[in-house]
């Protein structure tokens, strides 16, 4: 059996053989084909395979650390990682001299990351956040896997990500915030018992979205076991945030109101209608199934039939069309303007209205999950409160 400092060895000369772009033996060259299964089962890397092969209780140390490294990442992150690096190892295949992702020079991260700045078939600028997770995803895969000179570390990508950030921020346009009158608006037209299940259901995310300060993504693993209902308040657990690391999770607590819009209601009404539909198809194990579900097409109009509630959860494309094609026209805004709206309206209207009604940066902070100040701080800036204080400080 080999030494660590042998097995060390064996691993750096195959990484510096890599990098140097000689002829790697076949069971090494497969772990640099666009194909390897790099997040599919977890970023191993070359050192991986060279532990596994000569030292086999070195390798499950090995593993152990990894698993923490993977731990690390919140679970919306890794996903999104795995996403942008099946991006790259596709652009990669699919020039007419296939490169090679990993390891990557830097010159072919540079190329790739211009690619990414536009939006695919058009020649519109892509969002700064596009960029930014596409570097970041191959940063963290060669970190992941121990290349020693990580190429998203270059200086010349460095300088591109980052003047990307001034450039791009310049054309992007924010989403538009939902106001507390918009939102009430979208559930007494369609969180009604007239109301097909579709829309009943993205009118009750809306509504939940904008008071709980919640992303589209936080619902996605929102099970009905995640759901308490208690005589005064519901109790809705989400089990995981885009900036959740520690997997801790977070709960939005839904209260009741007389006056006005009604969550707590809107809630119930949503898990009696939820409730009827996996009746009707005879579902089991249905506390595991999704509070918000995906359905056939994207036909919200009444008359042309409910859309049945499938056990999948909802998918992004659905609410978007729902929200700027029906919502946003019910409420007399043309489709142009409607396209300034996204999931995310829900969220930055939320923050806004918490602001309007006197709650500090602590308590916005704290519903909303975030852990610094400048994001809120957008959102506390865009509020009402605050522009007639601007105002009136113009008029002294």
């Amino acid at each position: 059996m080999l030494s660590i400092a042998e097995t060390l060895a064996i691993a750096n000369s195959v990484r510096t053989a890599a990098l140097a772009d000689a002829p790697l033996p076949p069971s090494r060259r497969a772990m640099t084909g666009p194909t390897a299964p790099i997040l599919a089962s977890g970023p191993v890397g070359i050192m991986s395979m060279v532990l596994s092969e000569v030292d086999p209780g070195m390798h499950k140390l090995y593993m152990e650390g990894i698993r923490h490294l993977q731990m690390a990442l919140a679970p919306a992150t890794r996903e999104q990682y795995m996403k942008e690096w099946a991006r790259f190892c596709k652009w990669c295949a699919e020039q007419p001299n296939p490169l090679i992702p990993l390891p990557a020079t830097d010159l072919t991260v540079f190329v790739y990351l211009s690619f990414r700045s536009k939006l695919a078939a058009t020649d519109q600028a892509a969002s700064v956040s596009t960029v930014t997770m596409a570097h970041a995803a191959i940063k963290h895969i060669h970190r992941a896997n121990q290349v020693p000179s990580n190429p998203a570390d270059s200086m010349i990508v460095q300088d591109l990500v980052q003047a990307m950030r001034t450039t791009l921020a310049a054309t992007q346009q924010q989403a538009k915030p939902l106001t507390k009158e918009d939102v009430e608006k979208i559930a007494a037209m369609y969180a009604v018992p007239s109301s097909t299940d579709a829309q009943f259901s993205i009118a009750a995310m809306t509504t939940l979205s904008f008071h709980g300060l919640a992303r589209f993504g936080d619902w996605q693993d929102v099970q009905l076991r995640h759901v308490t209902v208690f005589p005064d308040h519901i109790d809705i657990f989400v089990p995981a945030r885009k900036n959740d690391q520690e997997y801790r999770g977070h709960r939005i607590t839904v209260l009741p109101s007389a006056t006005g819009l009604n969550p707590m209601s809107i809630t119930l009404q949503l898990l009696k209608r939820v409730k009827a539909a996996d009746d009707k198809a005879k579902r089991t194990n249905v506390l595991a199934l999704p509070l918000f579900r995906t359905f056939y097409g994207h036909h919200f109009t009444r008359g042309s039939g409910d859309p049945p509630l499938l056990a999948g959860r909802l998918e992004y494309k659905q609410f978007l069309q729902f929200l700027r094609v029906e919502a946003m026209a019910a409420l007399g805004i043309s489709l142009q303007e409607a396209n300034r709206y996204s999931a995310h309206s829900s969220r930055r209207g939320g923050a806004s209205h918490m602001a309007d009604r006197g709650a500090t940066m602590m308590d916005i902070k704290m519903v909303g999950g975030w852990k610094s100040d400048a994001a809120p701080q957008l959102y506390v800036d865009q509020s009402e409160a605050s522009r007639k204080a601007r105002a009136a400080l113009t008029l002294l």
